[in-house]
């Protein structure tokens, strides 16, 4: 190493050496931008034994069959699960404040009108898409000013970079005529982006236009042109879909409806190199561009129909038919809004049916919020399925997206969609029945999968970014005294049996292992009784915090409440005599600290002289921590939505403060029971004071979060309702199990 830093230049067999074991890589970047010279050979191929390098980076827009065999890493469009994280995470990493759900939701519509299914949602588009809506945000200007065509995004991506110029730099019309001269100057020759411009001819262009020859220089501070090292006479464009744009606003606006004009250049286009393939892009910027003249003139829709005929060349030239071959096979995924549950699989097996014109396989997952089908066409029918989408003439109840899957990913998706059995041929007979069996399985799948997959993401510490980001800030629409909460049944039902049945059971069964598997086991009776009583405290203690807060977060309290509830009241049912501390005559002695103790409460006296001080430490802090995480996943659905950090201080101050007057309400039910206690017995003086203090605590709390006078008032009436039943049965069945059992559902409900 110290002779190669220090020799002044490697010898060549030294270089081929390193070359031929590996140790330099050499990077071939923008190999598709790069015009081929028919005067020198090809020396960068793999077939050339002259050339020496075994380890080669190539990047480009083509695919580039002279490289075969070789490994191809392709960048993926951002889907609908990531791109609403995406632009929230972009927000944020920008210094701003992340998008509402409704905010979200209009910015996700103007994008999916921008993009075209050619382009799809590009990883630039995108960072386009958010820097505009961070800019927005900035101005504070509303989100219906966001450019609804890519033209206009890019446009609107000039303006940004030009905003913070000086007296003597151009306003935006005339930066954008600049740009718009400087891109042709570069495309003009090729029609491929990337390529070189001499300065001089782009001065000479600005001149004639009777612009300022120095904007040039404006364009490469604002670092959309760089100058080409050494020379430093040429310039070229640092974003390749920016030129092919700019330099088709260009060409639309110079021929107008030039029929003549139209000709020429779709002749010259033809006679480019490598055309269509090459400069495919273009032609799409040229058509996206002649698509925003209203009305369209015909001599336009006729220039259209071309470029969308030579686009879809293009596409069959990149995977070329020989004679003998089928025809290319690719998966396109069609994306629909609603979940599967929701859907009708006999009304979607005839809307497939419909949509192909021979044999296909069709392979559907279920995906969180909307559902993905995945049908195998030709490369042909692909297009034509896309370009119909994009013209709304596609007949498919809640289609929202249309997009090809990458075929070097098509092995990896048929793995992950369905085995063969879900291969459908939505033509043959019985087609329908066979979709039917097929949507059941996979419902039943996702039934599976899916409450282990939002328990996962719930715990999240970065919920907001998740992909089910917007699955856990909708949740708190379900809340069970939430206005349309109705309309949304459906999904409530899905969480209550995650959050009732099968999370509880998750945890009872998790419970039962740990206490069996001790070396020293409890007695069965114990473990079955400790945690039954402390997993059914932790999912009805959930309950009331689900009349306001998202019962899929409650949910999840209800995992960690329930973990630390069965550890102690197993403990305390192993260890302690519960027929002397839960006596009829010890529950009724102190109605008050039986009520809002429980088990726990009643027994924490005789914990020092029955059970080791290290367990008691364990147990106190386990209980701690799990309501502590209980009321912190409470605050998740908000987190998801970005605005858990948009609340200013005195918000968060405040909301504290009335959190704990909320929590002094214990406080003031052990006064009102103490006073009417004086002039009546129980359990009727503790169920009044709880019915005055709680049921004005739930009502305030419902009309603050939801608002509705009458909505607050059945919210609280029927809580109290519901509580003072449960008090009843407790206090008159003490002593019983039935007294014990509901006794043990009621600390909870004394807290909220």
């Amino acid at each position: 190493m110290g002779k190669l830093i220090t020799a002044a230049t490697p010898t060549a067999g030294f270089v081929d050496k390193l070359l031929a074991d590996r140790r330099i890589l050499v990077i071939l970047d923008g190999l598709s931008e790069m015009p081929a010279s028919p005067a020198e050979p090809d020396v960068v191929t793999l077939e050339n034994p002259e050339f020496p390098a075994n380890a080669l980076l190539i990047t480009s827009r083509d695919e580039e069959p002279d490289f075969w065999p070789s490994t191809i890493i392709e960048p993926l469009r951002i889907d609908t699960n990531h791109l609403l994280p995406f632009i929230n995470a972009y927000l944020t990493g920008s210094g701003r404040d992340a998008l509402t759900d409704s905010e979200l939701f209009d910015a996700s519509r103007h994008l999916a009108e921008l993009v075209t299914m050619e382009t799809g949602i590009t990883p630039l588009l995108a960072w386009l898409f958010a820097d505009q809506l961070a800019t927005l945000q900035r101005e504070e200007t509303g989100i219906q000013s966001l450019p609804r065509t890519i033209p206009a995004l890019m446009l609107s991506y000039l303006n940004s970079l030009n905003r913070d110029r000086s007296a003597g730099d151009p306003d935006d019309p005339t930066l954008h005529k600049a740009a718009k001269i400087a891109a042709w100057e570069c495309i003009r020759e090729t029609f491929r982006p990337g390529q070189p411009a001499s300065k001089e001819r782009i001065r000479t262009a600005l001149a004639e236009a009777h612009i300022e020859k120095a904007h040039l220089e404006r364009l490469e501070t604002l670092r959309v042109l760089k100058t080409d090292e050494p020379a430093q006479s040429h310039v070229r464009f640092e974003l390749d879909p920016l030129s092919e744009y700019l330099a088709a606003l260009k060409l639309v606006e110079d021929y107008g409806e030039r029929e003549d004009s139209w000709r020429a250049f779709l002749t010259d286009s033809d006679s480019k190199e490598g055309a269509p393939k090459a400069i495919r892009g273009f032609l799409l910027a040229v058509r996206d561009c002649c698509q925003l003249r209203t009305p369209v003139a015909s001599t336009l829709e006729g220039v259209i129909k071309q470029l969308a005929a030579m686009y879809e060349r293009s596409r069959e030239s990149l995977h070329p038919v020989s004679s003998g071959q089928q025809p290319k096979r690719v998966l396109v995924e069609l994306i629909l809004e609603r979940p599967s549950e929701a859907l009708n699989p006999e009304e979607l097996a005839e809307q497939i049916k419909n949509l192909v014109e021979e044999r296909k396989y069709v392979l559907v997952n279920e995906s969180e919020g909307c559902t993905r089908i995945v049908i195998e066409v030709t490369a042909e029918q692909a297009s034509r399925i896309q370009a119909a989408f994009a013209s709304g003439d596609v007949q498919f109840t809640g289609l929202i997206g249309v997009r090809e899957v990458s075929a070097t990913s098509r092995s990896t998706m048929m793995r992950a969609f369905a085995p063969k059995r879900e291969l459908i041929d939505p033509t043959a007979p019985g087609a329908t029945e066979h979709f039917k069996k097929s949507w059941r399985r996979i419902m039943a799948r996702e039934e599976l999968v899916r409450p282990w997959r939002r328990l996962r993401f719930l715990l999240s510490t970065d919920v907001r970014s998740c992909p089910l980001a917007h699955v856990i800030s909708e949740s708190n629409d379900r809340a069970y005294a939430a206005p349309g909460v109705l309309a949304r049944l459906r999904s409530l039902a899905i969480d209550l049996r995650m959050t009732i049945l099968l999370w509880p059971l998750m945890i009872s069964a998790m419970l039962g292992v740990l206490f069996l598997c001790q070396p020293n086991p409890y007695p069965l009776t114990a473990i079955s009784l400790g945690i039954l009583s402390g997993v059914t405290l932790a999912v009805f203690g959930s309950q009331p915090c689900s009349v306001l807060v998202s019962p899929l977060a409650c949910g999840g309290g209800t995992v960690v409440m329930g973990i630390a509830f069965g550890l102690a009241q197993t403990v305390i049912m192993a260890r302690l005599e519960i027929g002397t501390l839960f006596s009829q005559a010890g529950i009724r002695g102190d109605f008050f600290l039986s009520v809002t103790g429980g088990l726990v409460g009643l027994s924490a006296p005789a914990w020092r002289t029955n059970i080791p001080m290290p367990l008691i430490v364990l147990l106190v802090v386990a209980i701690a921590l799990s309501i502590a995480t209980a009321g912190w996943l409470m605050g998740q659905p908000q987190r998801a939505k970005g605005l858990g950090e948009r609340q200013g201080r005195w918000k968060n101050i405040s909301g504290a403060l009335l959190g704990a007057a909320a929590g002094s309400g214990i406080g003031f039910v052990y006064l009102f029971n103490r006073i009417i206690g004086s002039t009546t017995d129980q359990p009727t003086a503790f169920v009044l004071a709880f019915a005055l203090i709680g049921g004005l605590w739930l009502g305030i709390s419902t009309f603050l979060r939801m608002g509705g006078m009458p909505r607050s008032i059945v919210t609280a009436v029927s809580h109290v309702l519901v509580a003072s039943a449960l008090f009843e049965i407790a206090f008159w069945t003490a002593g019983s199990s039935a007294g014990l059992f509901a006794l043990g559902l009621r600390p909870s409900e004394i807290v909220l």
